[in-house]
């Protein structure tokens, strides 16, 4: 087999380019990218590349420009597979004619087709007695047998105990891909099923959950997040993705994802994971409330959770056939911050909501002069309660209220 397979991607889109480089996952290949015609054709003239992806219409000069100079200056782009949002007849028989072997639409890209294409390319630039290039799905981490090895010879990590880490995906070889990634210095728990993995995450202690997006059935990462941080409030998770958006992104946050990671790049994983591990842990954040402010509450526990804090209020995290009231009392004493939600419903208000507040009043008597335990929102302009005259409130309906909130949490601990 060809080791290192060199391939030049000509691209202005970041996303054709990420698309690309998973999709060719598990061949042994060196990348390099070129975002315009000018940088392709410098890049050209210092480098030799197997296999080239050119998309014709590039932000400075045409796919077929740099092709054709390419062609007259001798540049090595090896074997030519055009991309085109826009094919037609003529720029396919030009493409053909300055040599390249395939001409693809994006619209949308084929997986299948290009790792066709991307497999005979290399394989018939090969010399008769080479054997065959095939997909290895390891082949830009560590052997399995050196992982272990170096493990082995290294007394510090043996005696350290490693934190485990459960990673949920439907696909085995990407199970065995995460786990080879990050085994030297976790212990990697392996579930394929939602079902499988969230009965795991009520029994054993995870430091971490990777997910991937996509699942069969119904439930997609997220949704299976949400169920499991029912069980485990302060769980921290990962959100792996083929196609990354924007859009889901932002929802990842919202569902208490912490980061959001493309695999497209696997090996970025482990120092995503990493990084969170180093962190402090997040921090908790109780929310109190009258039952019809339950809309604007929901509001600000989403927006906490954007921020890498982790909210508790009864609706999200509580579990049917839970004593409500144990759970409640347990998640205000293990709270960083007890926020007490006032409105106009909530001014002299009797029964639980009371009860929250006088425990978060009794906690609040132990913590240390100067901390910031029981933060006062209004959620309106409205009479302030009482009992809690002696606290600053922070007005959540003011334009600058949630800026102030978050000042009043721990800094390094929050993200702005």
């Amino acid at each position: 087999m060809t080791a290192h397979v060199r391939v030049l991607i000509i691209d202005d889109r970041l996303g054709v380019r990420q698309t690309l480089r998973n999709i060719l996952f598990g061949f042994d290949c060196d990348f390099t990218e070129a975002v315009t015609g000018e940088i392709a054709l410098f890049i050209l003239s210092k480098q030799k590349f197997d296999v080239t992806f050119l998309d014709l219409s590039l932000s400075d000069i045409s796919g077929l420009e740099v092709l054709e100079q390419s062609v007259k200056k001798g540049y090595s782009l090896g074997k030519v597979i055009v991309l085109t949002g826009l094919p037609e007849e003529s720029t396919r028989a030009q493409a053909l004619r300055l040599g390249a072997i395939a001409y693809l639409s994006k619209d949308p890209i084929d997986r299948a087709t290009i790792r066709r294409e991307f497999t005979e390319a290399v394989n018939a630039s090969q010399p008769p007695s080479s054997k065959p290039l095939e997909p290895t799905m390891f082949s830009s981490v560590a052997p399995l047998k050196q992982t272990a090895r170096r493990l082995s010879h290294s007394p510090t990590t043996a005696k350290k105990k490693l934190r485990n880490i459960l990673v949920l995906d439907d696909k085995e070889y990407w199970l065995r891909t995460i786990e080879r990634l990050l085994s030297d210095e976790f212990e990697v728990t392996r579930s394929s099923t939602a079902a499988d993995a969230c009965v795991r995450v009520k029994k054993e202690e995870f430091a971490l959950v990777v997910i991937d997006m996509k699942l069969p059935g119904v439930e997609n990462g997220l949704d299976v997040l949400s169920r499991m941080r029912r069980a485990r409030p302060d769980l921290r998770a990962i959100i792996l993705t083929e196609q990354p958006d924007w859009t889901e992104a932002v929802e990842s946050g919202k569902r208490g994802a912490i980061d959001y990671v493309s695999k497209a790049d696997p090996t970025a994983l482990k120092s995503v994971v990493t990084r969170i591990l180093q962190e402090t842990r997040p921090v908790r954040v109780f929310l109190s409330y009258d039952r019809r402010d339950g809309a604007r509450v929901l509001q600000l526990y989403q927006r906490l959770m954007t921020r890498g804090l982790i909210p508790w209020i009864d609706v999200k995290s509580l579990i049917p056939g839970q004593r409500y009231q144990l759970q409640i009392e347990d998640a205000i004493r293990r709270c960083d911050h007890f926020l007490f939600c006032v409105s106009h419903y909530s001014i002299d208000k009797e029964g639980l909501l009371r009860k929250e507040l006088r425990l978060a009043l009794e906690i609040e008597k132990g913590k240390r002069r100067g901390s910031t335990f029981l933060i006062p929102v209004r959620l309106e302009d409205c009479e302030y309660d009482p009992e809690l005259a002696e606290f600053q409130a922070v007005d959540l309906f003011q334009r600058d209220g949630f800026a102030k909130l978050l000042r009043a949490f721990a800094p390094s601990k929050v993200k702005d």
